[in-house]
């Protein structure tokens, strides 16, 4: 029975290292791992063994080590992924992997054949030339089985482009996970003198391939090009200087600072835009947001440096041209949340009155106002200033620039409170007013105006569409408007902008909804006909006597409300969305 075997073995490129073997019987051993489901071979043979050895028992001698580079480099890129991103073999799959042959050409002589390497997609194998079985090589190989598998990118557009650049981010990565001290940024260095590229300046000319764009349609830019991987090092030059950092100014004569987060976070951001949000057709521009998007789910104190980085290479073209020149370390990013737990953050007060702000940051309503007693979420809210000398006049407060993806339907969100000094506030009396820019706040659009039609005492959730704004550089506008007889006054808190649901709906029937069990020991169910609306509402609980004992969203209560500490008795529980409220009562038993 073959038997799965570990010993010590002399690579051309990568030095001593243990490897995983077959034994077929004694004295005979294939390059294969079955756990891994990896062999390797010559073109024209297997690679077999006949030694009665273990510790050294390839006996390959000189240019024909190479072989073993491809299947310690195999087995080791193996290991890389499943022990960095937990995923296995191209498929992911722990109980069946996916078969990979490793084909190297047999030593001769030095051509572009022997430098050279493919991805065979009809066969799952990696063709490697005897002089392309470097690691980065290898994991470049190997990279493109991946993203075949995960997005499998189209043969048109930038795809072609941005799946070699992908290959080679983890060509340079791999080879740092294993050796940290090579030049790692040069590709194929430790066979070919200069290398094949240079991710870390790509228009080295020094380079096999001569000098390839660092700058997206910039120098060297190929609009026809005549290989997939000449404009690739837009994407793998990124990706250098998202890990090292770096300053300057770019082919467009946009000046950059990017300050490096490492390889270690880029390359998790770069695998969960693959993993998660890739599609076939994906752009570069695509491409940018993604991995703006994967930086945010990771790390939440790096988009703004993946945008740098982004920024220096010429992408995103239209979004970056609608900024009108801003600062890059100004421009916040997709998904947008803003809690005003850190101050103001980017926002503005343009029309601040007699030297007074006509918004501020506060965690209570000050002195004996009717506004919210604490914030919808975390410490502090947004809320029109308690100045009666300027009461009257129209206040703005406007967000910095955000830059907006082109590919999702978007929504942006807040909670709003309406209030005045005396307690009532009459309907249609004032308003808070919603606007949006797409050019720097040079002119504004109205996206929406709330009127107080309700009359509410707490928080209310508020979404309005943005997809028409897709790919755009905008900023937001709140805008509090009072009349002259009746001043009052709104706070805002918890302003998001993310993905929109397409199937969220508005509550309309307060007839059809119901609550259970009723009575009710511990948790009460809010049940609505359309489910896709539970997380667009607010509510608030009272006693018989009108006291407010509970308030919350349901999106902090998606398994039921608690009611269990409530004293036995009668309740009702208010309702509350974008235009409409009601009222229900229930029993705790």
């Amino acid at each position: 029975m073959p038997e799965i075997v570990t010993g010590r073995v002399k690579t051309l490129h990568s030095g001593t290292q243990n490897m995983i073997s077959t034994k077929i019987r004694d004295g005979l051993f294939e390059l294969e791992d079955i756990q891994k489901n990896i062999s390797t071979r010559f073109f024209s043979s297997r690679a077999s063994s006949e030694t009665s050895g273990f510790l050294d028992w390839w006996e390959y001698a000189g240019n024909r080590r190479t072989v073993l580079d491809a299947h310690w480099g195999a087995g080791a890129i193996y290991d890389y992924f499943l022990e960095e991103h937990n995923y296995i073999g191209r498929n992911n799959n722990a109980n069946n992997p996916d078969e990979f042959d490793i084909i190297v050409s047999e030593p001769g002589p030095i051509n572009i054949s022997s430098i050279s390497g493919f991805y065979d997609t009809d066969s799952n194998s990696i063709v490697l030339g005897w002089l392309a079985t470097t690691l980065d090589i290898i994991s470049h190989e190997y990279a493109h089985a991946l993203t075949r598998f995960i997005a499998n990118l189209s043969s048109s557009g930038d795809s072609p482009s941005l799946n070699e650049g992908i290959s080679d981010i983890f060509g340079a990565v791999i080879e740092n996970y294993y050796f940290p001290n090579r030049e790692n940024w040069l590709l194929s260095e430790q066979s070919i003198p200069n290398g094949i590229r240079d991710l870390s300046n790509p228009n080295n000319s020094n380079t096999i391939t001569g000098s390839q764009p660092d700058t997206y349609r910039g120098d060297f830019w190929q609009e026809i090009s005549e290989s997939p991987h000449h404009n690739s090092t837009v994407i793998s030059h990124w990706f250098y200087l998202l890990s090292e950092g770096g300053r300057g100014t770019n082919d467009n004569g946009v000046q950059y600072n990017v300050s490096g987060i490492g390889i270690e976070k880029a390359v998790k951001i770069v695998f969960r835009a693959l993993n998660v949000y890739m599609t076939p057709n994906t752009s570069f521009e695509n491409f940018s947001d993604y991995t703006i998007q994967a930086a945010n789910d990771l790390f939440r104190s790096e988009p703004t440096q993946v945008w740098n980085a982004w920024v220096a290479v010429g992408l995103p073209t239209d979004r970056s041209a609608r900024c009108f020149d801003v600062n890059a370390n100004d421009v916040f990013n997709f998904p947008y949340t803003q809690n005003f737990e850190n101050g103001l953050q980017g926002w503005t007060l343009p029309n601040e009155i007699n030297g007074q702000p006509t918004w501020e940051i506060v965690t209570t309503t000050p002195g004996s106002g009717s506004g919210p007693q604490e914030p919808f979420n975390g410490n502090f809210f947004l809320q029109s200033a308690n100045n009666t000398n300027h009461d009257t006049f129209d206040k703005h407060i406007v967000s910095p620039p955000i830059i907006l993806p082109s590919t999702y339907d978007l929504q942006l969100s807040f909670n709003y409170f309406f209030h005045a000094g005396g307690g009532v506030i009459s309907p249609g009396v004032n308003a808070l007013r919603i606007d949006i820019s797409t050019d720097n706040g040079n002119s504004w659009e109205t996206l929406n105006q709330i009127s107080n039609v309700i009359n509410p005492t707490f928080w209310v959730f508020k979404s309005l569409p943005l997809s028409r704004y897709r790919g755009n550089c905008i900023k937001i506008r709140f805008t509090n408007i009072n009349h002259p007889r009746q001043p009052g006054h709104k706070s805002i808190d918890h302003i998001q902008i993310t993905r929109l649901n397409s199937s969220k709906t508005q509550l309309s029937q307060k007839d059809n909804i119901s609550l259970h069990p009723n009575p009710v020991n511990n948790q009460l169910h809010v049940t609505i006909p359309n489910s896709a609306t539970k997380n667009q509402y607010s509510y608030k609980i009272t006693n018989v006597s009108g006291s407010e004992i509970l308030r919350g969203t349901s999106e902090q209560n998606t398994r039921g409300i608690d009611v269990s500490q409530l004293p036995r008795g009668i309740y009702f529980i208010t309702i509350i969305n974008d235009t409409i409220a009601f009222t229900k009562k229930f029993v705790k038993a």
